[in-house]
């Protein structure tokens, strides 16, 4: 399995009047962890084909666990959880860099689309792309 690891550290902006981790900010990690994943494989295919591939957001799953506090330095852990004909599954975790303690885990899914949101089945039409990615999982 490809797992892609940031690090981050939040700052004031990041927390609430507790100096606790706000909860949508973590959204914002996830999509961080998301983007660095795949990053190489789909720009780099992009290039290749001449094709822009969008993964919108179509559902997403937070389970809040500890929380989080200012100045704290955290992993995000992204992977590939599944993919499918034009469907793409990722998983997360997020945990405090020294200690190890997981704060959040998540999913998200998302279509592969065309900069129209037109839905891409790679498994279909790019199946270099796809078996790259099922070979993340």
């Amino acid at each position: 399995m490809v797992t892609n690891e940031t690090e981050v550290m939040p700052i004031f902006a990041d927390t609430d009047a507790m100096q606790i981790v706000y909860h949508g900010t973590y959204v914002q990690w996830l999509e961080l962890g998301r983007t660095k994943l795949m990053e190489k494989t789909l720009r780099d295919y992009e290039k290749k084909a001449g094709l822009e591939i969008w993964l919108p957001i179509i559902s997403l799953d937070i389970k809040y666990k500890t929380p989080a506090r200012l100045y704290d330095k955290l992993i995000v852990r992204t992977w590939v959880k599944s993919m499918k004909a034009a469907t793409i599954e990722f998983a997360y975790e997020i945990r405090d860099k020294e200690t190890g303690e997981v704060h959040i885990t998540a999913t998200s899914r998302h279509p592969l689309t065309n900069t129209d949101l037109d839905p891409l089945n790679i498994k279909k039409h790019y199946t270099e792309l796809y078996d790259e990615i099922i070979g993340m999982i």
